[in-house]
């Protein structure tokens, strides 16, 4: 009898805190904004009563910090930790404090020009909680971007959050922070410990991540993990991830996806994944804070960006490999759409739901597709109707599966779009800029610009007794003089004042190359070369930069070359090849192709692979001195 009893009462209290468990609000996802003023928090807001949500921050020194917990809640992001950079916020830890009851806890450590009195947290059923540590801000703007048609430029990639090393983090975080003021419990410090110190044994595994003290990586998300699923794949990481719009090469076919404010884990960084024996995925860490995924695949077409609720994960998925998938526990149902304009050039669709949702994009030359994943008991036909009484005449609503709805933007070449979500998982807004319509002006004649007054120095790589790299009896100073020739012909036909360290086979110091170049008072310097490795099948472009300073014009010159060249794309390298660490203007070096690559070694002997790279090179060159 006792012992049926004693069962009886076990069985209430795991009911009991089952239940307790399962009311309790998950914490969905944690982000902020690009300025680091705001830290929006997100929630499934259905379950979240901002009334019985009592928040006190409370005050502790030494180092100087502020906690407040957020009681009945559950952290279903897992324990995180942000280091801040130019920001009065040093760091933000987020953790469960405990789980009986459930209490979550933030601490923020922040400097001597912080008042931690002006800290301001708002509370809405819709909106989840965000917190203001600048009070200027106003905030309604909580909104993510999920998705833009192109990359910023260099300086608008960098943001101030840095997913930091442990030891940088023991560094700030070397005292245990204070039990809440109504906890008499002696093995509060020990909870707090266990909950929020990094370098404890239950702690995440902390990021493999090495900081550059004068080119520091900054990110908005840090992807660590890979997992392929059915020929798909599903990528995972800390912090929000966002996309531009994929484009598909050819020769061979791949699909290219770019993930801006991203930083690779070396553990995923440039290795092959197979999706199938056809499909083959490679993520590489293409800018400093830009990560590529390139997937070489006979079907580029087929495959979608499919983001997690939160937009913490992000599965890309072939169309043909999606049946029987779940990817979210709850189906939405679709509550409102509406489209607003602004002028003639500019287009709003915003779509609301009564849960969140599971977006999935897609572009086209010619549609824009926005698919939601986990949606039910919508009315095709009304919806239809619906789309009509829009300004979006031209909308296109499909059913893609029982529980997917597709929305078909037919778009024309030129459109920008950029995808917000809000941080409440429930609203996405689509904002359509159009191009604008330039009147076509008649051909002016093909004649050379006036002088510029800039000088650009090509510096032909190796020379005389210098071979460079050999393979099959050919030379690499022989493949670098006729492309260095070329970008000058072009260069100079555009009116700049272009200089060669050695226009014939001669022999040239790395020094002497620097001495000619800043007697010259160059502007820019280019250092034209072959690259050659052990694995034969490595083929490729590489542009290598060292000073911040020199990494637009890496960035032009390299994007020019993978618009004009057809080989692989090996990104940008921070190297400390001689030339480039020892003048102190911008300078590059630019590794044109694989010379143990056979094929790669008989295209660089062509003329037209040879004119290609000059013109690559040379247009890039323009483009970066226009901006100037």
């Amino acid at each position: 009898m006792i012992k049926k009893l004693f069962l009886y009462i076990l069985f209430f209290i795991i009911f009991l805190a089952q239940t307790l468990s399962a009311n309790a609000a998950k914490i969905t996802n944690i982000s902020f904004d690009n300025s680091d003023n705001i830290m929006f928090i997100g929630t499934n807001a259905h379950e979240l009563s901002c009334k019985d949500i009592q928040i006190k921050p409370i005050k502790l020194q030494e180092p100087d910090r502020i906690y407040f917990d957020i009681p009945d809640s559950v952290l279903s992001t897992g324990n995180q930790t942000w280091v801040f950079k130019n920001t009065p916020i040093q760091q933000i830890k987020v953790a469960q404090f405990s789980t009986n009851p459930n209490i979550v806890r933030f601490v923020i450590y922040y400097n001597r020009n912080f008042n931690p009195d002006k800290l301001k947290i708002y509370c809405s059923a819709n909106n989840g909680l965000t917190v203001v540590f600048n009070e200027n801000y106003n905030a309604k703007n909580n909104t993510i971007s999920i998705y833009r048609t192109q990359s910023a430029l260099s300086s608008d990639l960098y943001e101030t959050t840095v997913y930091a090393t442990e030891d940088k983090v023991q560094k700030i975080s070397n005292n245990l922070d204070e039990a809440p003021s109504n906890t008499t419990n002696t093995d509060a410090l020990a909870q707090i410990q266990k909950a929020l110190n990094m370098h404890t044994s239950n702690s995440p595994e902390p990021f493999n991540l090495v900081l550059d003290r004068e080119f520091e990586v900054k990110s908005n998300y840090f992807l660590k993990k890979v997992d392929i699923k059915r020929g798909n794949a599903l990528l995972s990481g800390i912090g929000n991830v966002e996309i531009t719009a994929p484009f598909i090469l050819n020769n061979p076919s791949r699909l290219v996806i770019d993930l801006p404010n991203t930083v690779v884990s070396q553990n995923v960084r440039n290795k092959d994944f197979a999706l199938t024996d056809n499909d083959i995925m490679k993520i590489g860490q293409f800018e400093p804070s830009k990560a590529r995924i390139v997937i070489t695949t006979p079907s580029p077409e087929k495959y979608l960006s499919i983001l997690s609720i939160g937009s913490q994960s992000l599965f890309i998925g072939h169309e043909n490999r999606l049946s029987g998938l779940k990817f979210a526990e709850n189906n939405a149902q679709l509550t409102s759409l509406k489209s607003t304009s602004s002028n003639d050039l500019s287009e709003d669709f915003t779509v609301k739901f009564d849960k969140p949702v599971v977006p999935a994009i897609k572009k086209t030359d010619n549609n824009f597709e926005l698919s939601i994943f986990n949606i039910q008991n919508f009315d095709l036909d009304g919806l239809k109707r619906a789309a009509k009484s829009t300004k979006l005449q031209t909308l296109k609503i499909e059913k893609f599966s029982t529980n997917c709805l597709k929305f078909v933007f037919p778009i024309k070449t030129g459109t920008q779009i950029n995808v917000y979500e809000h941080i409440n998982n429930k609203q996405l807004e689509i904002k359509f800029v159009l191009p604008k319509i330039e009147t076509k002006k008649a051909p002016t004649p093909n004649v050379p610009k006036k002088n510029t007054g800039k000088t650009i120095v090509i510096d032909a790589g190796h020379g005389g007794s210098d071979t460079g790299a050999i393979q099959q009896n050919i030379y690499e100073k022989n493949l670098n003089l006729p492309v260095a020739l070329k970008v000058k012909d072009i260069l100079q036909q555009k009116g700049y004042n272009v200089l060669l360290t050695r226009s014939t086979d001669v022999y040239l110091s790395l020094q002497e190359r620097v001495d000619y170049t800043i007697n010259n008072k160059a502007d820019i310097f280019v250092s034209i070369h072959a690259n050659s490795c052990a694995k034969p099948e490595i083929s490729g472009i590489e542009t290598h930069y060292y000073k911040n300073i020199d990494y637009e014009l890496a960035q032009n010159v390299h994007n020019s070359m993978m618009r004009y060249v057809t080989t692989e794309d090996r990104g940008l390298f921070k190297s400390k090849f001689y030339v480039i660490r020892h003048n102190d203007i911008p300078s590059i070096l630019l590794e044109m192709g694989f010379m143990t690559n056979g094929k790669e070694l008989d295209d660089m002997q062509t003329e037209k692979r040879q004119d290609a790279t000059a013109k690559a090179i040379a247009e890039g060159i323009i483009n970066y001195l226009s901006r100037k």
